[in-house]
């Protein structure tokens, strides 16, 4: 369960020669203040004649590539985050009062700020410090973030409006494609955008609520006509006069610069309930930056403080509008969600800002949305889930066999770990009128000296079996209720995956006593009415497969009985084109559109070489972002190559 946030708001201000900080808790109010020396951290960032956060902003404000890559990447990225800390909360004599209420400890308590998820509001009262990238901040190395801290800019230290965003949300993207904007890639963006948002709602597909404009004619058509939820801008924009300037369509092609100012005058009548205004240094300029222009009344304002590289900031822009839109998550929270491998990817993910004006939000999902199942759970293997259909309707509609042990096994990058998954998911859409599967978890003992009554121990354990009861009694009792429509209940013994990084593998005696206890403990003292698969997988190197294969043929034979069936489920293969073409194919497994499927699984399958944990990283990624994205990543690493010529003999 997750835990929830506590709030903290602090209001920051430059006085002088310090930085003045007040705490306010939620009906508390002001609970602390302190003052620190401007010139904080002025030993740890250093921009041309400026020093601290002023070195901050100003790097910030220039956006040079090359500057920003230098400070705000790997230790250097660790020393900012302290500066920022230091700046909101100072050190352990002024942060561990304010925490220790805002955690509702108590008089003894001694938190640390990575005791539990904390919402922070930067309420400023200066240009600069509204606008820090205060995601980026870390306390002893470690981002905030990581443990469930959010950061926001606010004007109000205890706002009130509480905001409930319908479903499907109605927007409203404004894309300009005037001279210049070629480098955005616009349409791909825009395609990318659109796929995200037909995950979210078949609704995505009408005018009504999602609509493409690129001037300032057709800003104001799409908000007379469609009154939006959501205004994405997605573009250049521009400092110009010391004024953050969005660069919209024009006459002959040329850039309209629209002012922070104007555009709030333009929303005034109708102001949307989320703005996101992806273009360079939209959260720039001080007060005439996006979010002190619109924040009093947009509730939320997303905007760029720095330069934003357009193949980061769309993607990013998309799989937060898909988290809002679709998961009904608190923005800021879907927000501050950071990305794999954050600190040394680069800054990127936190150089935008938020601007809110809201104190609760809610939102819900749309029931009509098409949700496919795991990724990858119905990839290939066709032939290992077919051969287990077959063992497994054998096995329900025998009367005298009672138990299964099965051992699935591969070579390593297969996943076999995942392979139950898969078969189980086989069997709840081709066997739901023969068995009705119950899946638990046994642990393998560490200890495998005596391994045969070792197990049953665990076994005893795992299924809770008191002193006045037997195991066939604890196996009735975990096993499914009898089915009215005659299905069979099936009791799925899952002892999990040995080899490689998993569990240590298995020797062949120890293979053979697992095998031993379940043809003569589980056989012996399974209920008439229930049927026990018992399963462990395997990962293998490829070249003791046939030592494998040959030492469970003789385990088969060894351990034949009219109640007990042990079988080897053949070893998973690589994947073949045809495989990924029908998987991406259904519409059931993924999100990819059908338009693209057999492009994308032709260059998936160049870019992997059939190996099957490469591919599902491929669908991982598109599904985390879009088909269209990775199509596009995947075009420029692939040129197209015909298939190979066979000649024209006869077979």
């Amino acid at each position: 369960m997750a835990r929830a946030r506590h709030e903290l708001t602090v209001r920051l201000a430059r006085d002088g020669d310090a930085l003045h900080a007040v705490y306010h808790r939620p009906t508390y109010g002001p609970v602390a203040e302190r003052r620190a020396p401007w010139t904080l951290g002025a030993d740890v960032l250093r921009v041309a004649s400026a020093a601290g956060l002023d070195a901050l902003g100003a790097l910030l404000d220039r956006g040079h590539a090359a500057e920003l890559v230098e400070h705000l990447t790997e230790g250097d990225l660790s020393r900012v985050g302290d500066l920022l800390f230091d700046a909101l909360l100072g050190d352990r004599e002024d942060w561990e009062p304010v925490l220790r209420g805002v955690f509702e400890l108590g008089p003894a308590g001694r938190p640390n700020p990575i005791y539990g998820p904390v919402r922070l509001r930067v309420c400023a009262d200066d240009g600069l410090l509204g606008g820090l990238p205060w995601r980026l901040t870390t306390w002893r190395g470690q981002l905030l973030c990581d443990h469930g801290w959010t950061f926001e800019a606010t004007a109000l230290p205890e706002p009130s409006r509480h905001v409930d965003l319908p479903t499907p949300a109605k927007v409203l993207v404004l894309a300009p494609a005037c001279a210049g904007a070629e480098d955005l890639e616009t349409e791909a963006h825009l395609a990318a955008l659109r796929e995200a948002l037909l995950r979210v709602s078949p609704h995505y597909t009408s005018a009504a609520f999602l609509r493409v404009e690129q001037t300032r004619d057709g800003l104001l058509r799409g908000l007379r006509g469609m009154h939006p939820h959501v205004l994405y801008y997605y573009g250049h924009a521009d400092v110009r006069g010391e004024q953050a300037c969005l660069l919209l369509g024009g006459p002959d092609d040329r850039p309209d610069p629209l002012r922070m100012g104007d555009l709030r005058r333009i929303l005034a009548a109708n102001p949307p309930l989320v703005a996101c205004l992806n273009g360079c240094k939209t959260a720039a300029s001080g007060w005439h930056a996006a979010g002190h222009q619109l924040g009093t009344d947009v509730p939320l304002v997303l905007a760029n403080r720095t330069t934003a590289w357009s193949a980061h900031a769309g993607t990013a822009a998309i799989q937060w509008l898909a988290r809002t839109l679709g998961e009904g998550e608190d923005p800021v929270v879907a927000l501050c969600r950071l990305p794999a491998n954050a600190c040394t990817r680069g800054f990127q993910w936190a150089t935008m800002v938020a601007h809110t004006h809201y104190r609760s939000w809610s939102a819900g999902r749309d029931p009509t949305a098409v949700r496919p199942p795991v990724v990858g759970l119905r990839l290939d293997r066709d032939q290992q889930r077919a051969l287990l259909f077959k063992h497994v309707s054998d096995l329900v509609q025998s009367r005298a066999r009672r138990v299964e042990a099965a051992v699935a096994f591969a070579a390593p990058g297969n996943h076999v770990e995942r392979f139950y998954a898969q078969l189980i998911d086989y069997l709840e859409i081709v066997a739901t009128h023969l068995a009705h599967v119950k899946r638990v978890v046994v642990r393998f003992p560490e200890d495998r000296d005596d391994l045969e009554r070792r197990l049953e121990d665990e076994l005893r354990v795992q299924l809770d079996v008191q002193p006045h009861e037997t195991l066939e009694q604890a196996l009735r009792f975990h096993a499914p209720r009898p089915d009215p429509g005659g299905a069979a209940p099936l009791l799925w013994l899952d002892w999990g995956t040995f080899g490689g990084d998993f569990q240590p593998s298995l020797t062949p005696e120890q293979l053979t006593a697992w095998v031993g206890f379940c043809a003569d403990t589980l056989t012996r003292h399974c209920p008439a009415e229930v049927r026990v698969v018992s399963f462990l997988a395997m990962e293998v190197d490829a070249r003791h497969h046939g030592r494998l294969t040959r030492a469970m043929d003789a385990l088969r034979e060894q351990f034949f009985r009219e109640a007990f069936r042990c079988s080897l489920i053949p070893a998973l293969p690589d994947l073949k084109l045809i495989d990924l073409m029908e998987f991406l194919g259904d519409p059931t497994n993924t999100t990819c559109p059908a338009a693209i499927a057999g492009e994308v699984a032709r260059l998936m399958f160049e870019e992997a070489r059939g190996h099957y944990a490469e591919t599902i990283a491929l669908v991982e990624e598109a599904e985390e972002t879009t088909w269209t994205r990775l199509l596009g990543r995947l075009r420029s690493l692939h040129q197209p190559t015909p298939p190979p010529a066979d000649g024209d003999e006869p077979f």
